[in-house]
């Protein structure tokens, strides 16, 4: 199954944590702080987004390879996922290191440091949380879910769906409660590290993972063709979509997120909820007619990978090189980080995933040629 306008949340969440990391790190004090750009204030949330996408797509890949191969689909299924993340991740590391921050290279823990990059396992210490291109910390945690899904992913498929949202909610809520009893108060920072382990993402995951065992199933499959079908019906989900986010935004206004620890424990789950609000529709939308408008944000998707590993260098980049004020670092930070996510996903996403694509397509041809 490919939903592809799935790509626009992607496009859209890459782009909110540019903006958000511009705010922060220009110290963009007049930045609006109410009406709809007030969003980009609290642009952490798009990488929440991030991990409800990635569990709705993760999720289909492995209960697609389950039920057409068995277990045997886990080294498959890894090693597609290592080709879709590792080339640009590692690239991104390599130009971070050179070019952005060398100094890096000099610090006596350099080693182990890359070392837990290289691994995956960078996101587990508090010394390399995004220590190398900060984003990068997600990679590890999503990294770490895909091992899991690998693991699971029978059991998932076949379990009532309830089962396992209500353990991973579970694990999730008390992960992020122990997370806040020990580190507030304290350093934000350590804070931060703590909730942003996998198990502290698991509800948000898992929200994903029942969106695709829901778009599988017939009920699913009937709600999806009547999306396509009925505009009323597509359009009430968007009002409860802005309504959900409406009300996640202003309990995020209304209350400091550290602390108050319901916002800490519960508030992740609302925004899982809030971004299945939101995927739901899009995968049973009708494609928009061909065009500029609607191509160049769904290519946005496509590329949203880049923007999200590339702003970060090209932010600082232009903070050490430039006294640029916070609107005309915007106006060169967007195309320059769209314009390499572009030209990486052309000049060496691409090929690499057409090569591994080849790769795999021979290695299954191999493999049904051996006698049973």
């Amino acid at each position: 199954m490919v939903f592809p306008l799935v790509d626009l949340v992607r496009a859209f969440a890459a782009l909110t944590v540019l903006v958000y990391h511009l705010i922060a790190h220009w110290d963009w004090s007049d930045f609006p702080t109410s009406g709809p750009l007030a969003w980009f204030r609290g642009g952490w949330m798009a990488v929440d987004l991030f991990f409800v996408i990635s569990g709705f797509v993760v999720g289909l890949s492995a209960f697609a390879r389950v039920a057409a191969q068995g277990p045997g689909f886990r080294r498959e299924f890894l090693r597609s996922r290592l080709a879709r993340i590792a080339p640009l991740y590692l690239l991104t590391l390599l130009a971070y290191v050179l070019l952005v921050e060398p100094a890096l290279a000099r610090q006596p823990d350099f080693w182990a440091n890359l070392l837990a990059h290289l691994a995956f396992v960078h996101n587990l210490f508090l010394p390399y949380h995004g220590a190398i291109n900060g984003p990068s910390w997600s990679l590890g945690a999503e990294m770490q879910f895909y091992l899991l899904v690998t693991l699971a992913a029978p059991w998932l498929l076949r379990t009532r769906p309830w089962r396992f949202v209500l353990l991973f909610v579970a694990l999730a809520w008390a992960w992020r409660w122990g997370a806040w009893m020990l580190s507030i108060p304290g350093p934000l920072d350590a804070a931060y590290y703590a909730q942003t382990q996998l198990p502290g993402m698991l509800d948000e995951f898992a929200i994903g993972l029942l969106l695709a065992r829901f778009v599988r199933a017939p009920a699913g499959q009937g709600l999806l063709q009547r999306l396509r079908s009925e505009a009323r019906l597509r359009w009430t989900f968007v009002l409860a979509a802005a309504l959900c986010w409406w009300a996640l935004f202003t309990l995020y206004q209304e209350f400091d997120f550290w602390q108050e620890p319901l916002m800490a424990v519960f508030f992740r789950t609302g925004l899982g909820a809030g971004a299945a609000l939101v995927l739901l529709p899009l995968c049973g939308w009708p494609l928009p007619q061909r065009g500029a408008a609607a191509a160049l944000p769904l290519y946005l998707g496509k590329i949203s990978y880049g923007i999200y590993l590339w702003h970060l260098p090209v932010l600082f980049l232009l903070g050490q090189h430039t006294q640029l004020e916070p609107a005309a670092a915007l106006a060169i930070a967007l195309p320059a980080t769209i314009g390499l996510a572009a030209l990486t996903w052309h000049c060496f996403e691409r090929p690499l995933l057409a090569r591994w694509s080849r790769s795999a397509a021979r290695r299954s041809e191999a493999g049904s040629m051996l006698p049973a």
